[in-house]
């Protein structure tokens, strides 16, 4: 009712997931009847190989920043108890059951994907009572994701560095899991992976930066690809740039950084040519050797058709290169991880690649906070273009629908350290900015909500040392899903560019 007060005791009231279960008779589905109980927002379920009971994952609230604190629950019928299988304080999501014991994929109880994704053993059967969770993906350092499960083994799909493969784990009698072995062969990117139902086949998805994904079929017991698709053959009559993939020692010391180069179509050996950075979010994120005709707002190959190299770097906190390096940005956001990904700029000049006269820097979600970041850090690239990023990590805070991501990767929350959050915040340096910036943010997005974006465009405008442009995307959440503004955020970054760095007058200091 218009004009009446609305109290809140949470900031976010999303809806409740509940689970239904309707009796199917010649595939006509009847009345839809409720299992699961009051209090549990469900997540994922399996059926049991009878399909008598059900396995599901849920949570005590539908607010997102529960995601990972939920249980795994067995239910065998609508009035029935729900009763809870396990005891991992971490978001839980069944996705098998084979004879009294699932398996459930957790984060064990960590927080925003800093530690590894894992796939535990779990009884769900009462035969299984009293019996321990185990980890069949303790021996991989990454975060499994499941493939198929039999009584001999499971198979398990990772990104590893910049490529993606599927893994063969062997399972003993007991329940113990062996040492993982490549599947497939490491030479593509494969995702997608689905087992047959009798476990013989695989169906896998194959590219790598000159090719587009197609669908390809193996016997499960030995890598024989055969392809089954050809999606996509208008691209072999396109220009394409080159993709491989560089490394480089960040100056913060300690580490090789690793990023995705794609060369401008037609380069050459020796050739310095214009430069930009796209930075992938997350920051658990990961920049893949795959094919990168778009990364988001950003269209690739279409900068590498303008004359541009375009870089991704895999900066400290990214996934795909094992819990250590995923967990040493924590503490440290706004620091070594932003040297990382300078250091690949000094590498691509250094190399003979980047013209240094001629670079940029863009990204989107935590893309858009090192851009933000980076533009009151150095006055080296001549465009910036930055996509729903944070700036101000004190207000963002109490604005975001994930505060926890803060003081997981900060440590304490602001109010226990506010001299830290001011400080690794780009907008506590924003009188440094005098590069010309375009900010793109959805108007309705509650990750890094639009206020963020517009308190800079604002400041950078008030200061009056560099251009800027804000454009506000309607109805849009974190990521822009409308097709047709799609397009008009892609062509508003290649006009930006080409505008600010690849336009004669735009050299002229």
């Amino acid at each position: 009712m218009r004009g009446r007060p609305m109290v809140w005791d949470s900031v976010y009231t999303d809806q409740w997931s509940r689970l239904h279960v309707a009796e199917l008779e010649d595939d006509v589905a009847g009345e839809a009847v409720r299992w699961s109980p009051d209090g549990l927002h469900v997540t994922s379920f399996v059926w049991s190989p009878d399909s008598r009971a059900l396995a599901f994952g849920a949570r005590s609230s539908p607010v997102l920043r529960t995601t990972y604190y939920g249980a795994t629950y067995v239910q065998e019928g609508a009035e029935a108890e729900a009763r809870s299988v396990t005891s991992m304080a971490g978001g839980e999501n069944p996705v098998a059951w084979d004879d009294e014991v699932g398996l459930v994929v957790s984060g064990t109880g960590q927080l925003l994907g800093t530690f590894n994704r894992q796939l535990w053993r779990v009884p769900f059967g009462p035969d299984g009572a009293g019996l321990e969770p185990v980890s069949l993906t303790a021996g991989l350092d990454a975060n499994a994701n499941f493939v198929h499960l039999d009584g001999s083994r499971l198979i398990v799909s990772a990104a590893q560095r910049t490529g993606a493969t599927v893994y063969r784990i062997p399972l003993a009698d007991g329940g113990s899991a062996g040492p993982p072995s490549h599947l497939t062969d490491g030479r593509h990117y494969y995702s997608g992976a689905s087992a047959s139902a009798d476990g013989r086949f695989l169906a896998v998805t194959a590219e790598d930066g000159m090719i587009p994904p197609d669908l390809f079929i193996t016997p499960m017991d030995a890598f024989r690809p055969e392809r089954l698709t050809d999606l996509n053959p208008q691209t072999a009559d396109l220009a394409l740039g080159e993709q491989r993939v560089e490394s480089w020692p960040s100056r913060a010391g300690g580490e090789e950084i690793e990023g995705v180069l794609t060369l401008p179509v037609g380069y050459e050996e020796g050739d310095r040519v214009p430069l930009v950075l796209v930075i992938h979010g997350g920051p658990a994120g990961i920049s893949s050797d795959r094919f990168n005709a778009t990364r988001g707002a950003y269209p690739v190959q279409v900068y590498a058709g303008m004359g541009f190299a375009v870089l991704q770097p895999n900066y400290r906190g990214s996934s795909g290169y094992g819990e250590r390096f995923r967990g040493l940005n924590r503490g440290d956001i706004s620091g070594r991880d932003w040297v990382d990904i300078d250091s690949g700029v000094d590498a691509m000049v250094e190399r003979g690649i980047a013209d240094p006269d001629r670079l940029a820097v863009s990204g989107w979600s935590f893309g858009g906070h090192h851009t933000y970041w980076g533009i009151t850090q150095t006055d080296r690239f001549r465009a910036a273009s930055a996509g729903a990023g944070a700036n101000d990590l004190i207000s963002m805070y109490s604005q975001t629908d994930i505060p926890e991501f803060y003081h997981t990767y900060l440590g304490p929350k602001p109010w226990e350290d506010w001299d830290l959050y001011e400080e690794r915040s780009a907008y506590r340096h924003v009188e440094n900015v005098t590069t010309p910036l375009l900010i793109q943010v959805g108007e309705k997005d509650e990750r890094v909500p639009a206020e963020q974006s517009i308190q800079f465009f604002e400041a950078v405008r008030a200061i009056g040392k560099a251009p800027t442009t804000l454009v506000l995307y309607p109805d849009q959440p974190h990521g822009v899903r409308s097709p047709r503004l799609q397009r008009d955020l892609m062509s508003r970054n290649v006009e930006w560019l080409t505008r600010w760095v690849l336009e004669p007058e735009a050299l002229v200091p």
